[in-house]
C-alpha cells in the first residue's frame, strides 16, 4: 500500500490496511522509535455518541447514505497503526502539504459515516497568518479546516498515534503541514461515496509529524522526526528550520 492509498483511508484505518502497510514496507526496529510507531488508544467514558448535529456539511460532491455529524461524546474504541520512517526531508517535500501558520479557532469531533463504514475525526479551523508553501492558492488571512486522524481533547482518552494534535486548543497558535485534499480523495463503501473534501480543506497525514504548537507548557512537536530543529523553543524557529528545508 502506498502513502495516496494510506491517506485516502486517514477518514478509517482498519486490520487489513495495518497489516497491508506493515508487509509493505519493513521498518528497521532501531528507527521505531524515531518513526513514533504509533498505538492509538481510545476509550471514552460514555458507551455511546451523541449527536450535536445532523451533517452540517454541505457534502455537495458526496453521494449516497454519507454524513457528518459533531459529536460530543464517543463511544469505547481502539485502533493501531504503525507510521513508515520518513526522513524529515521526505516529511517536508514528499507529502505535498500546504505549509501554514495561524491560531486554532474551533475544534469539532465529529462521526463521518458513508455505507456500512463510520470513523470519529476532528476538524480544526485555523486563521491563518502567514503561508510558507502552497499548493492549493492558501493565503494569509485565509480560514481554513483541517482534518485530524482522530478526535480531539476528550478528558479519558489515550492518543499516543496522536501525541500532537491532541494537545490542540482553541486560540492555540501553530504551524499545521496540511494536505488539500481533492477529487481522488474518496471514500467508497457500498454504492456511496464520500469526498474527504466536502469535510475539510485539508487532511493531516498523521497527528504526530504534521503539526508544531505552542502550548502553555512550551512548544510541542515531534523533535525526533526533525533532526535539524530539534532544539527549537519557537514556532520562529521551526518555520526557520521547515524555510530551509523547503529551499532547493
Amino acid at each position: 500500500m502506498n502513502e495516496k492509498e494510506l491517506f485516502r483511508r486517514i477518514g478509517g484505518l482498519d486490520d487489513d490496511l495495518i497489516a497491508e502497510a506493515a508487509n509493505h514496507r519493513r521498518v528497521p526496529v532501531r528507527r521505531l522509535a524515531a518513526a513514533a510507531c504509533a498505538v492509538l488508544i481510545v476509550a471514552a467514558s460514555m458507551g455511546m455518541y451523541r449527536a450535536q448535529q445532523r451533517t452540517p456539511f454541505a457534502l455537495e460532491h458526496s453521494t449516497g447514505d454519507v454524513s457528518v455529524e459533531v459529536v460530543s461524546e464517543l463511544p469505547e474504541y481502539g485502533e493501531s497503526a504503525c507510521l513508515a520512517y520518513m526522513t524529515e526531508e521526505e516529511l517536508v517535500t514528499d507529502s505535498q502539504t500546504d505549509i501554514m501558520r495561524g491560531t486554532v479557532t474551533d475544534i469539532q469531533n465529529v462521526l463521518v459515516s458513508c455505507g456500512d463504514w463510520s470513523g470519529y475525526r476532528a476538524v480544526i479551523e485555523v486563521k491563518t497568518d502567514y503561508v510558507y508553501r502552497t499548493y492549493s492558492g492558501c493565503k494569509a488571512g485565509d480560514t481554513v479546516c483541517l482534518l485530524a486522524p482522530g478526535p480531539i481533547r476528550m478528558e479519558t482518552q489515550s492518543m499516543s498515534g496522536l501525541d500532537t494534535v491532541r494537545q490542540i486548543e482553541v486560540g492555540m497558535e501553530g504551524i499545521f503541514m496540511g494536505r488539500p485534499y481533492g477529487e481522488n480523495d474518496v471514500e467508497e463503501q457500498d454504492g456511496s461515496r464520500l469526498y474527504w473534501m466536502d469535510v475539510a480543506r485539508y487532511g493531516l497525514p498523521d497527528g504526530i509529524r504534521y503539526a508544531f504548537l505552542q502550548t502553555d507548557s512550551g512548544l510541542l512537536f515531534d523533535r525526533d522526526a526533525y533532526p535539524s530543529f530539534s532544539d527549537a523553543q519557537t514556532l520562529d524557529e521551526v518555520a526557520e528550520g521547515l524555510e530551509k528545508l523547503i529551499s532547493p
